[in-house]
């Protein structure tokens, strides 16, 4: 099955909602219609240095069937890995990584979950 024009829009719209529920504001993300994925209905590539972000949505789902849950359930998933991303970064870095600099983004991701869930500004 391969995904729509009409399909990319609706992802982008819950993309850019996410985006703004978890006030990731001051990340750069970009979306786009692309091909070949490795497997994948949608993927993230994030540099946290500079705050940006690619979220692609695959053109092609070879073994399962396009919902609009779908389409907005991966939209929410490849947020989330923005969401995660310095924690990620910072998890996974081999040299020089304190407990401090886990907790301190382990706690920015806390009070963003809170803002987004609970209606905090």
């Amino acid at each position: 099955m391969k995904t729509t024009a009409k399909h990319f829009d609706i992802f982008k719209k819950e993309v850019y909602r996410w985006i703004d529920r978890f006030g990731l504001g001051d990340w750069r993300v970009d979306c786009y219609h692309e091909h070949n994925l490795e497997g994948t209905r949608a993927s993230c590539v994030f540099r946290c240095q500079g705050m940006a972000a690619d979220i692609y949505l695959e053109r092609e789902w070879k073994d399962e069937k396009i919902k609009i849950v779908n389409i907005r359930s991966s939209a929410l998933h490849e947020v989330a890995h923005i969401l995660l991303a310095k924690l990620y970064e910072q998890a996974t870095s081999r040299f020089g990584i304190t407990e401090d600099q886990i907790t301190e983004a382990t706690e920015g991701i806390i009070r963003r979950l809170e803002k987004a869930f609970m209606g905090q500004k």
